[in-house]
């Protein structure tokens, strides 16, 4: 589950946070920044999870964006459903 704020997108799993995605809001779409799952949480295949959420959202709700991760564009590689959502 996600939870949108004002600047950051945080991932809940079993209503506890451990990860978000961070970004700055520009005039018609967003930078995410960074993506980040707590260390405990790590190597659970959480950071894939929550990207597909966080992507599933951005585009029920036709929200483009900027990436300037490097985590987020090595996730976004060859999955076509996304690219209509990113800004050059």
């Amino acid at each position: 589950m996600i939870v949108v704020k004002n600047d950051k997108i945080e991932y809940l799993s079993d209503d506890i946070p451990v990860g978000e995605v961070l970004f700055q809001k520009e005039t018609d779409y967003l930078v995410l920044t960074t993506a980040y799952v707590k260390d405990e949480y790590r190597g659970q295949g959480l950071a894939n999870k929550m990207l597909e959420e966080v992507f599933s959202y951005l585009k029920e709700n036709n929200i483009k964006v900027k990436i300037e991760c490097s985590y987020i564009n090595h996730w976004l590689f060859g999955k076509k459903l996304y690219q209509e959502l990113i800004v050059k």
